[in-house]
């Protein structure tokens, strides 16, 4: 396939699932320690089956944790690259990625430039790291999505890789119902926007969550559309 700065470059339609994923599922952060900064980008799931296919695009490495949660992590080389693939069809995490680029140009990335440690970078990082820091912690959504154009097919990719990270599929009585909870309220509405459905809070383990469950008049035709881009919920 073709080579984006290094990485494989995805079709639209496989990047807006990802970023559906890892909107899920995805951790975009950076880490300070003893004065220094570390760029984390990695994603997890349960299942192994979008670990293995993010694998199998982009290389990396995968872990299993003790309690059986799959780990797909790579090189921040790699790591920013995919990035910036799917940055413009990020709804959650768009701003987290849109820093993580910004960290990305005072790093020295393989093959590029030496970069200089000046003040002004070390006072640039902090100010990153905050950022998003506090981002990580809120629960907004962006409504300007960046560069890409959003058509109902992307749409359908983006929430199928939603619910296959954060959603679940239950069998009820000659239907089948979709359940997704999230702490980021904002998502949760778009999603029901776009899926119908209902929502209701619930307690969480640490914070509220807010819950979407389809109905039984719309759920089939839902999972209908969703069909041909699911990789793991599909049935």
């Amino acid at each position: 396939g073709l080579v984006y700065n290094g990485v494989e470059k995805m079709e639209e339609i496989d990047l807006a699932y990802l970023a559906g994923f890892t909107d899920a599922q995805g951790c975009i952060s950076i880490c300070k320690s003893q004065g220094e900064y570390t760029f984390q980008f990695f994603i997890g799931n349960k299942e192994s089956t979008t670990i293995n296919w993010i694998y199998k695009i982009f290389g990396g490495n995968i872990s299993v944790r003790q309690n059986g949660f799959f780990l797909w992590h790579t090189r921040v080389h790699e790591a920013i690259s995919i990035i910036q693939q799917i940055h413009p069809y990020l709804r959650v995490k768009q701003k987290q990625a849109e820093l993580a680029l910004k960290f990305s140009e005072t790093l020295q990335l393989h093959g590029g430039p030496k970069k200089v440690l000046t003040p002004e970078i070390m006072v640039l990082r902090e100010n990153i790291y905050r950022e998003l820091c506090r981002h990580n912690q809120t629960s907004n959504i962006e409504e300007e999505y960046g560069s890409g154009t959003y058509t109902d097919t992307l749409n359908l990719s983006y929430i199928a890789g939603f619910v296959d990270g954060d959603g679940c599929i239950t069998p009820k009585n000659n239907w089948r119902q979709i359940y997704i909870t999230n702490t980021n309220f904002a998502i949760i509405d778009w999603l029901q926007s776009k899926i119908g459905g209902r929502t209701y809070m619930r307690k969480g383990w640490k914070n509220p969550i807010k819950a979407l469950y389809t109905l039984k008049n719309e759920s089939e035709t839902i999972l209908k559309n969703l069909q041909p881009y699911f990789k793991l919920k599909g049935v």
